[in-house]
């Protein structure tokens, strides 16, 4: 049941991250998809951000600290990305990444944003994470990873 929920819950997020909740133009969107198929195509371990620019760019650079932490196994480093109502029983994942494929971004308003990434880890194979962000002090953090 929880599988179908998280389902059901990226797929809804998927189509408001494509549809750009009405606020986006079509030229906006255009850059977006641009940007995404450019940085799924690095093939290397972390996402490319030098196709986005202001908080997208920001938020794909906290989606590969987190990574690029969680491979060295530094628990400070990592949880530093996290806001600071984080959960304080919260463990950091110890799997090895071995690639971050980006899906999406969105920033929603000015305090929250998502984005979908494709993780493949050497212990799991591939499987999608959602990203969720929040402002706190004027900076971007991550405000869950599910």
């Amino acid at each position: 049941m929880k599988i179908i929920h998280r389902l059901t819950l990226f797929a809804v997020l998927l189509l408001v991250a494509l549809t750009g909740c009405g606020n986006s133009n079509k030229e906006d969107i255009k850059e977006q998809q641009q940007a995404i198929e450019h940085s799924k195509t690095i093939g290397q371990v972390f996402i490319d951000t030098s196709p986005f620019a202001g908080s997208e760019a920001e938020i794909i650079k906290l989606v590969n600290q987190a990574a690029e932490f969680q491979n060295k196994g530094d628990t400070a480093s990592y949880f530093s990305l996290f806001h600071s109502q984080l959960d304080p029983n919260r463990k950091m994942p110890t799997h090895k990444i071995s690639k971050l494929k980006l899906e999406s971004v969105q920033v929603m308003d000015e305090q929250s944003a998502i984005a979908t990434v494709f993780v493949t880890t050497e212990s799991d194979g591939e499987y999608a994470k959602m990203y969720t962000f929040t402002q706190e002090d004027h900076a971007w953090k991550i405000a869950d990873i599910d």
